[in-house]
């Protein structure tokens, strides 16, 4: 009886020994999981706390930050092409206009090229 005990104390013992065996090659891959899911989300929230410092000061700077706020609203009254081409017709010719322009690049037989402005 006394070895049976003795064996039995040593299955026990054993079996304790494989729990923590596997508990620890169970534990150390988890908790190295947790510590960068903790660490990720702090970066994030303290990153986020910096974001917003950096915008405050910025909009005290009176810096525009949205894509609202960069766009330019229209003229209330007509969109200016009316003015633009009553001086396009006061634009004489060969005075700002030339009334000869440059030839234009043309193609040899040979497939060369020739320049027509030097």
């Amino acid at each position: 009886m006394v070895v049976g005990r003795a064996r039995e104390s040593y299955r026990v013992r054993v079996r304790k020994r494989r729990v923590k065996v596997l508990m620890l090659v169970l534990l150390i891959p988890l908790l190295s999981f947790l510590l960068l899911a903790v660490f990720l989300v702090f970066e994030r929230v303290r990153g986020g706390i910096s974001l917003s410092q950096y915008k405050r000061e910025l909009m005290a700077k009176g810096e525009k930050l949205s894509a609202r706020d960069l766009r330019s609203l229209p003229a209330a009254g007509e969109n200016g092409a009316p003015e633009i081409l009553e001086a396009a017709k006061q634009l004489k010719e060969g005075v700002v206009l030339p009334n000869n322009y440059l030839p234009r690049m043309r193609l040899t037989p040979s497939g060369r090229a020739i320049v027509g402005f030097r």
